[in-house]
């Protein structure tokens, strides 16, 4: 039991590293309204499209599948979810409005409706799920775009207005501005058909126990099956230079493959890594959303008005940069608390 403990707060703790990284450029403007192949260009545009490539549309599907399988994994883990899924919502409504990792904790609640039923019920559930998805949300509507206009156009006004807004040091501006992103995002969609399908594949790779199942090198396979699949959808995507049919695959395809071999290359280091090495990231995954309510909370201040008011004016990978500075630091903090 003291064992998969250790293994749930080191999965934690990599998807938690993994997340701050993915979240850096939602700190530094409001990509949601931005076509990149209009706002970026040269070397900034090379750089958006490589953190794009590996992050883009991957950080609530992993979030998801980490849920689902703890959330099969640890019996009482019901309150946790809710408070977790509550300080979520806090930083998506105070801190940064495209963030809704918060759904992440609304499917681990859903996952808990079929934890103790057949895995046949599940298998079908996510079948189902994954077929309306496919065929409504990514065929219908990438066939759409190719008919008519397909090309993303920046909305250019509202994102001057998001700018001004958190270059100002109001946070009841930044709860009201980022309470009308997230009502303006498919939340409904997102839930649905990327959140709960991904949390339920969590469950089901908790419920099957892969370890015992699959050798070491078929392992190794399918997470180089998952991960490069979605690379190289995402990459289709990057080439496309920001069609709107494309996006849509590569952000609702690409992005959840990408973030299921991402889970599966956490879950076999977590596996095999030695119980010393589980024990420095125990903390840091078992406190992994004080963590990153920190992390957010610093990112918001360094760009945001209230503190140095970068929000805007840096670079792609300098962002990037200061979100593994960050993460590192937090990390190395609760080195610190795990020594003492």
């Amino acid at each position: 039991m003291l064992n998969e403990k250790l293994k749930i707060n080191t999965m934690l703790s990599f998807t938690l590293i993994i997340l701050m990284i993915g979240a850096s450029i939602q700190f530094l403007l409001p990509i949601h309204l931005v076509n990149p192949y209009e706002y970026f260009y040269g070397k900034e545009l090379k750089t958006f499209q490589v953190f794009h490539i590996f992050f883009g549309g991957a950080l609530l599907p992993l979030l998801s599948l980490t849920v689902g399988y703890i959330a099969t994994k640890v019996k009482s883990i019901m309150k946790p979810l809710i408070l977790s899924g509550l300080v979520l919502l806090m930083i998506s409504l105070i801190l940064n409005g495209q963030d809704v990792l918060f759904l992440a904790a609304i499917s681990g609640l859903f996952v808990l409706l079929f934890r103790n039923r057949p895995m046949l019920m599940t298998l079908v559930t996510l079948v189902v799920l994954v077929v309306a998805h496919v065929l409504l949300n990514v065929l219908l509507k990438a066939l759409n775009a190719m008919q008519s206009n397909n090309i993303v156009y920046s909305a250019i006004q509202k994102f001057n207005d998001y700018v001004s807004v958190f270059r100002t040091s109001d946070i009841i501006e930044y709860a009201n501005l980022n309470l009308g992103t997230i009502v303006d995002l498919p939340l409904l969609m997102l839930l649905i058909f990327i959140s709960i399908p991904c949390a339920l594949i969590g469950s089901l790779l908790a419920r099957v126990k892969l370890e015992e199942i699959l050798p070491k090198y078929m392992q190794v396979v399918l997470i180089l099956v998952f991960l490069f699949g979605g690379l190289v959808i995402k990459l289709i995507e990057v080439l496309s230079v920001g069609s709107m049919s494309s996006t849509i695959i590569g952000e609702y395809i690409g992005g959840p493959m990408v973030a299921i071999g991402m889970f599966l290359s956490i879950w076999v280091l977590a596996c095999y890594m030695p119980i010393g090495v589980q024990n420095r990231f125990n903390h840091f995954g078992q406190y992994a959303i004080v963590y990153y309510l920190v992390f957010s909370t610093i990112m918001g201040i360094i760009f945001y008005g209230i503190g140095f008011n970068l929000y805007g004016e840096v670079q792609v990978l300098n962002a990037v940069g200061i979100a593994m500075l960050v993460t590192l630091s937090t990390l190395l903090f609760s080195q610190f608390l795990t020594k003492s």
